[in-house]
């Protein structure tokens, strides 16, 4: 979801994972989106039944309940056989999915200068993700950061905080 958040700050990124005539509503109901499956541009159709609970849809939505995101998230979970199949993993290895893109991983204990790392993609337009180690829900060390997950990353500010660069 980190990485489908952080295309859709790139508009023409998401349009890009689907065929020309699934870009807009379609009276058929059936979509083709389009993954990067070993390297290779890879067709997947699904149709517009979404899975709910009550009148709420099980999967992602949008603020602007567009339909994409949840088409998206079908697509990804046919793919790999189930919604349930599909949760967890390296959001890099999504990133690449969606774009086909060349993607990089940094860890931080052996980056040297991650956040100037971070600026330069930012300065260049790179769509970025990030993601923490642990599982669960646990917070990391008070931060409001939750190990195991994934982030977007919209930009990158540096600023003085108690007398320290943060």
């Amino acid at each position: 979801m980190a990485s489908l958040s952080a295309l859709a700050e790139f508009g023409t990124e998401i349009k890009d994972c689907f065929s020309e005539e699934s870009q807009y509503y379609n009276d058929a109901g059936i979509y083709t989106v389009f993954f990067y499956i070993g390297g290779k541009k890879t067709p997947v159709q699904v149709d517009d039944w979404i899975p709910c609970y009550g009148s709420k849809p099980l999967s992602t939505t949008t603020k602007s309940e567009e339909i994409w995101a949840i088409l998206l998230e079908k697509a990804w979970a046919k793919l790999h056989g189930s919604y349930q199949r599909m949760e967890g993993g390296l959001p890099s290895n999504a990133m690449f999915a969606l774009t086909g893109k060349p993607c990089w991983r940094h860890i931080h204990k052996y980056a040297d200068d991650l956040f100037g790392l971070i600026k330069s993609y930012e300065d260049r337009h790179f769509v970025m993700v990030a993601g923490t180690s642990g599982g669960g829900e646990q917070e990391i060390e008070d931060s409001g950061i939750a190990g195991g997950h994934a982030y977007s990353l919209l930009s990158a500010y540096e600023f003085t905080e108690r007398g320290k660069k943060v």
